[in-house]
């Protein structure tokens, strides 16, 4: 086996027959309920004899598809991964009947999600099977996911050895609307009951593909993920409600008032394109949390795990070069 080329060359040959072979033997999706009782879905591939185990938690409208690549490409170094699909997400359960809607009331729901795989599916399986000194998995969190994982190690700071924040949302950006219209908006939104109803500027799904607003540097990746959504009725997650937005501006303001309860060593990849997220969050966050490393990737959109080749070569030499340093520490 082999990495997923960085470079747009031979990428869509290799998902299609690499990538493709390993999902049909080796990957195995698991149902499972949260704490509450929501059905929940996670994916998990297990080599043989296993460096860590990995926990991937995903971002805003996202799926198991577009991490087909990363999930693989860390199995193929010797890591187990687990996947989670949040509730409201890909084929977890909803509270609302559009697929393209995502709803959530507070940001502690998905929290629990991630508490109810570690204990149900990850740690009866990983604890025996993953070597070293502290067989807790590690965290691998994107965007959305990444302020889910903030609260997660606020709330639970045994629960992983260490985090990895890509494009973590710690802090939101409303586009240029100004601070006070928002908090206007917010308020008007709670007082008049408004819960499923779609935030401004976000749009249904229309099945029609938008490369050159979108998050990704990489065509070919965009185009397969996007390819993958279009095939599945329950991927088609592109808006949110405005219950879920007064959740997140609950939750990013919650995580950072709490950031000193983060003990775990942290590597967050920043981009510095990003136009989903506001940066100087991340920034924050590091100077009020024990042990946080960032790294810049200047050239990047949000999505770093789907730029071009040589922010690519960067980006995964980031993250390995973090989770080799823990197992050097280990063996200390």
């Amino acid at each position: 086996m082999t990495m997923v080329p960085f470079d747009e060359n031979g990428y869509r040959a290799c998902m299609d027959s690499t990538v493709r072979n390993w999902l049909d033997t080796k990957v195995e999706s698991i149902d499972f309920k949260s704490s509450d009782g929501t059905p929940l879905r996670c994916y998990r591939a297990v080599p043989e004899k296993p460096l860590e185990t990995v926990v991937f938690v995903h971002g805003f409208c996202e799926f198991f598809g577009k991490y087909h690549e990363i999930c693989y490409d860390y199995y193929d170094r010797g890591y187990a991964v687990y996947f989670i699909e949040l509730r409201g997400h890909g084929h977890s359960g909803r509270s609302v009947e559009r697929a393209d809607l995502v709803y959530v009331t507070d940001f502690d729901q998905y929290v629990e999600d991630v508490r109810s795989l570690l204990d149900r599916v990850v740690l009866p399986a990983s604890g025996a099977a993953v070597g070293g000194a502290d067989p807790r998995p590690v965290l691998f969190a994107h965007s959305m996911g990444g302020a889910v994982g903030a609260l997660f190690l606020e709330k639970y700071p045994d629960a992983f050895k260490a985090a990895i924040l890509s494009s973590p949302m710690l802090k939101m950006t409303f586009g240029g609307i100004p601070l006070w219209k928002i908090r206007l908006l917010v308020l008007w939104s709670k007082i008049a009951r408004w819960t499923d109803r779609t935030i401004p500027g976000s749009e249904p799904w229309t099945g029609k593909p938008d490369f050159e607003n979108g998050c990704a540097l990489s065509k070919e990746r965009y185009d397969y993920q996007f390819r993958l959504r279009c095939a599945d009725p329950m991927c088609t997650m592109n808006c949110g409600s405005y219950s879920w937005v007064r959740a997140a501006i609950s939750a990013t303001k919650s995580l950072m008032a709490k950031a000193d309860r983060v003990k775990v060593p942290v590597l967050i990849c920043q981009a510095g394109k990003d136009t989903m997220v506001d940066i100087t969050g991340q920034d924050d966050f590091a100077s009020r949390a024990a042990d946080v490393r960032i790294v810049r990737f200047p050239e990047s959109k949000h999505e770093i795990f789907n730029a071009n080749g040589s922010i690519l070569e960067d980006y995964y030499a980031a993250m390995f070069g973090f989770l080799t340093g823990l197992s050097a520490q280990a063996d200390v």
